[in-house]
C-alpha cells in the first residue's frame, strides 16, 4: 500500500518521493464505489494503528493504580459518614449485643479509621440473622 493517498473522481493521488503521483481510473468511477474506497482506506489505517500501538493499560502491573496528588489534602476531608441502615429494634439490639460479644473475644476491635462503613445483617434460611 501506498500512503498516504486520497481517493477523487479522477484516480487515487499520492506523493512518492515528494512527486505529486495521479493513478487514474480506467472507467468513470461510480461515486458510491469511490465512496467504498475511502471508507475501506480509513478502516484498514485504523485498524493498523490499533495493532500497531499498545492499550494504555496493558504496559502497568495491574494491582498498582496511581492517584493524582492533591497538595491541599487533609484527612479531615475524607468523607466519613455513611447513610445509615433502617433496622428493626430488636435487629439494633442483636447488632450491639453480637458486637459487644466479638468485641469481649477481643476478635475485634474499636476502629480508629476516618472511614465508616455500614454493617448488614442477613437473615438465613432458618429465619435467623447473620
Amino acid at each position: 500500500i501506498i500512503k498516504p493517498f486520497k481517493v477523487k473522481t479522477e484516480g487515487i493521488t499520492t506523493k512518492i518521493f515528494q512527486q505529486k503521483n495521479l493513478f487514474a481510473f480506467n472507467e468513470k468511477p461510480i461515486t458510491k464505489d469511490i465512496n467504498l474506497l475511502k471508507t475501506f482506506s480509513l478502516f484498514k489505517e485504523h485498524s493498523v494503528n490499533l495493532i500497531k500501538t499498545k492499550e494504555n493499560h496493558l504496559h502497568r502491573k495491574q494491582h498498582m493504580v496511581s492517584l493524582p496528588y492533591e497538595k491541599d489534602f487533609t484527612e479531615q476531608n475524607i468523607p466519613t459518614e455513611v447513610r445509615p441502615i433502617q433496622m428493626t429494634y430488636e435487629l439494633m439490639e442483636y447488632c450491639k449485643k453480637e458486637i459487644q460479644e466479638l468485641l469481649n473475644k477481643k476478635l475485634i476491635r474499636p476502629s480508629k479509621s476516618p472511614w465508616s462503613f455500614a454493617a448488614f445483617y442477613i437473615d438465613k434460611n432458618s429465619k435467623t440473622s447473620r
